[in-house]
């Protein structure tokens, strides 16, 4: 069987001597985006660029190192907010605004770290950003790393709940989907979810998802706390954002 999607066509060959690692990544991350990231094998990313699967080994060592590759190039898209050292609510909380959207764009993003772990470096710079914002907000550095990954987590299970009910389908389709399932119940047994129904509907939602994150916010802020600032001197990893 052919090892490109049937639904495009025979692909394309590349020139000679244009392939490139860049190609490759950018290659996988169309078929993960399209196709789910079991998908990605060397062979299908071979056939969609149009050239043989040992040509790929030229520029990447094998799967682990292609889709580490991938989480690269997408989290390397994402930037930390500029704004005063301290500034915890907008950088931070902005920072996980983006991956959020990232996530949403790329739906394996949140499998790919999650199984392989953080280990590209983007995350790394990215999270030296984020705890230096915390630490420098008040917060003692335990409560830093606990602060940032109850908010880190919380965006990707939002966006676990989104992707199937408003994400890879139209939104109005998840709204009369809740309509319908209210509507086959006895209101006499069910009168509260029969008068919740608008609300229900906007379960999986920007402001379902922005409702949460501010009670997570208002809940953390506590935590910052004069007490623990650390004294004054060089700013630490601004520059990494």
């Amino acid at each position: 069987m052919p090892a490109h999607d049937p639904g495009r066509g025979a692909p394309k060959r590349a020139p000679r001597n244009t392939l490139s690692r860049a190609a490759i990544v950018e290659a996988a991350l169309e078929l993960i985006d399209t196709a789910g990231l079991d998908a990605v094998t060397m062979p299908n990313v071979a056939g969609r660029l149009g050239v043989g699967t040992m040509s790929l080994y030229r520029h990447v060592n094998d799967k682990r190192d292609l889709v580490d590759a991938v989480a690269e190039r997408v989290m390397g898209r994402i930037e930390v907010p500029d704004g005063v050292p301290d500034d915890w609510e907008g950088r931070v909380v902005g920072y996980l605004r983006a991956l959020r959207e990232a996530a949403a764009a790329h739906p394996a993003l949140g499998r790919i770290l999650a199984d392989h772990g953080l280990t590209v470096w983007p995350v790394f710079a990215q999270l030296e950003t984020v705890h230096g914002i915390l630490i420098r907000a008040g917060f003692a550095p335990g409560d830093a790393v606990r602060a940032f990954y109850s908010l880190f987590t919380y965006v990707f299970g939002a966006v676990l709940w989104e992707l199937p009910r408003v994400r890879r389908q139209p939104e109005e389709a998840y709204v009369s989907s809740w309509h319908s399932a209210i509507d086959a119940l006895d209101p006499g047994d069910y009168p509260d979810l029969h008068a919740l129904r608008r609300e229900l509907a906007t379960a999986a939602s920007a402001d379902q998802f922005e409702y949460g994150l501010g009670l997570l916010v208002a809940s953390l802020r506590a935590r910052a706390s004069a007490d623990h600032r650390p004294p004054s001197g060089p700013e630490r990893g601004d520059d990494l954002g």
